[in-house]
C-alpha cells in the first residue's frame, strides 16, 4: 500500500475506479433498500396503531352495549311489575263500579 494514497500497490489504478461505481451502485441500491423498508415500517406502524385505536374503540363499545342491555332488562322487569299493578287497579276499579252499581239499583 501506498500510504500517502490509500491505495494497494498491487492493484492497478484503473482496477480500482472500475469497481469504486460499482461498488457506489450496490450501496445506492442498498440504501433505496433501507429506505423503502423504513417506510414499509412507518405504514405498518402506522395501520398497527389504528388498529389499536379501533380495537380500543371497539372494546369501549361492547361495554356500552353490555351497560345498556342490562339497563334494558331493569326497565323491561319494570314494565312487568307495572302492568301487573295496572291490570290489578283495573280488576280492583271494575269490582268497585260493579259493586256501585248493584248499591244503587237496591
Amino acid at each position: 500500500r501506498d500510504s500517502s494514497s490509500g491505495i494497494p500497490q498491487d492493484l492497478p489504478v484503473g482496477a480500482l475506479s472500475e469497481a469504486r461505481p460499482d461498488v457506489m451502485k450496490e450501496l445506492n441500491r442498498v440504501r433505496i433498500r433501507l429506505a423503502e423498508s423504513e417506510r414499509k415500517n412507518r405504514q405498518y406502524k402506522r395501520a398497527a396503531e389504528d388498529q389499536q385505536q379501533k380495537a380500543k374503540q371497539l372494546i369501549r363499545e361492547k361495554e356500552l352495549v353490555r351497560s345498556a342491555n342490562i339497563r334494558i332488562e331493569q326497565l323491561e322487569a319494570e314494565l312487568t311489575k307495572v302492568t301487573r299493578s295496572e291490570q290489578t287497579i283495573a280488576g280492583e276499579l271494575s269490582d268497585l263500579k260493579e259493586q256501585h252499581k248493584t248499591v244503587l239499583e237496591k
